[in-house]
Formats: C-alpha cells, structure tokens, sequence
C-alpha cells in the first residue's frame, strides 16, 4: 500500500508502480526519450512497435498549477 496514494478522494498509483507494471508486460514497453529538470519525454511500445511519445514540460506543471513553492517541482524537478 506504499504505492497507492488518494488523489482528489480517489485511490491512485504511483508512478514508480505505473513504470513497473508496463515493464512487467510481455506486450507493452517504454523507453525514457529525454530526462531534465524542464521536459520529460517517453516512447511506448506496444508489441515492440512504437505507438507514440508522450512529453511532460515544466511549462505543462505551471499551467496544471504543479509548481508551487516548497514542494518537489521548485526542489527537484528533475524527479518530477
């Protein structure tokens, strides 16, 4: 239960687990595109064929209200 966090009164999981359980799949796969305290990008597999790429920006944490002072995206928006 370490994993599972309630977001907006509904149980979710962690990223790590998310992560976890797709490399767990014999179908589906992902590879970690770009990395950096400003974007991260990731390409999914999907039967060893590229279905897409997916990018998060800081710029996308400001506009969902994310970054905030004190929290982990000012801190170590590299983990983020």
């Amino acid at each position: 239960m370490t994993n599972v966090y309630v977001v907006n009164g509904k149980p979710a999981y962690s990223g790590h687990s998310v992560a976890a359980a797709i490399k767990r799949s014999e179908r589906y796969d992902y590879q970690v595109v770009t990395k950096s305290a400003s974007v991260c990008a990731l390409r999914f597999y999907e039967d060893g064929v590229e279905i897409g790429t997916e990018e998060f920006s800081i710029d996308d944490a400001k506009r969902a209200s994310l970054v905030k002072p004190n929290t982990p995206w000012t801190t170590y928006p590299a983990a983020m």
